[in-house]
């Protein structure tokens, strides 16, 4: 899990479709405030305005899923994923909360994360973890303390870090909950991060090695190191932390 940075397009389909969201709502909170139960469009939040952007591989999530990094598209299609789960909520055990759902939030595309079917559906489900009480209506939100990280808010990098065989070990107690609500140490992603940070670790060794003999291929290598700090590869927090240990290699040798 990296840092994301993403900023709404100010395109015409974009506008438009935030217009019809924020107008879904105002009605949606409206209905439940007079008694009704939350009745949530999906076709809204799986609007072509939004999945266009958040799936695409120059988007905010470079086609990745923001939780594991795994590619979306080489074996799944991926989710549009609610952050704070828009139905049934559960806590850190998927236990059920006596909760309404984040209702007021399912239109909100800062509730949204592009993920993996695995994360999303097997793994995270409705839990959403929180320190204290879960937020139950509008506005609440501001005051919740969740412990699930939010990589468009967040900086998993606080949190989390990438030890040399690939497993994902917690800084904090919210780097622990998206460890264990997300499933991040699962068989197939450690052996994925293990083999990407080898390739990495390779790779930044010619780096330094061509650096000095001035070879050719210099400049397609620097340009992985960049995709890499801005988390366009796969697998971007392991190839930062093979960065990190090289780094400080470079400076033990030369204390």
């Amino acid at each position: 899990m990296v840092r994301i940075f993403f900023s709404p397009p100010e395109s015409a389909e974009w506008n438009k479709w935030q217009k019809r969201c924020r107008t879904a709502r105002g009605e949606l909170i409206r209905h439940v405030a007079n008694g009704g139960s939350p009745k949530i469009d999906k076709d809204l939040y799986k609007d072509k305005a939004l999945v266009v952007v958040y799936k695409s591989f120059d988007g905010p999530f470079f086609g990745k899923c923001a939780y594991c990094e795994t590619p979306v598209s080489v074996s799944q299609y991926g989710d549009i994923e609610h952050w704070r789960p828009k139905g049934a909520v559960s806590d850190m055990d998927g236990h059920p909360v006596d909760h309404p759902g984040y209702y007021w939030l399912a239109y909100d595309w800062k509730n949204f994360l592009l993920s993996c079917i695995i994360c999303n559906q097997k793994w995270k489900k409705t839990r959403f973890p929180v320190n204290g009480e879960h937020a139950s209506q509008p506005g609440d939100e501001e005051n919740e303390q969740p412990l699930l990280l939010n990589p468009l808010w967040d900086d998993p990098a606080q949190h989390l870090y990438v030890d040399k065989s690939g497993v994902m070990i917690e800084r904090t107690d919210r780097g622990r909950a998206c460890i264990d609500v997300c499933g991040l140490n699962r068989e197939e992603l450690v052996t994925a991060r293990r083999d990407a940070g080898r390739l990495i670790g390779t790779l930044i060794a010619h780096l330094w090695t061509e650096s000095e003999a001035g070879v050719a291929n210099r400049e397609d290598h620097l340009q992985v190191i960049m995709d890499i700090k801005c988390g366009k590869t796969p697998y971007a927090a392991t190839g930062r932390a093979e960065l990190r240990r090289f780094k400080k290699k470079l400076d033990a040798d030369d204390s």
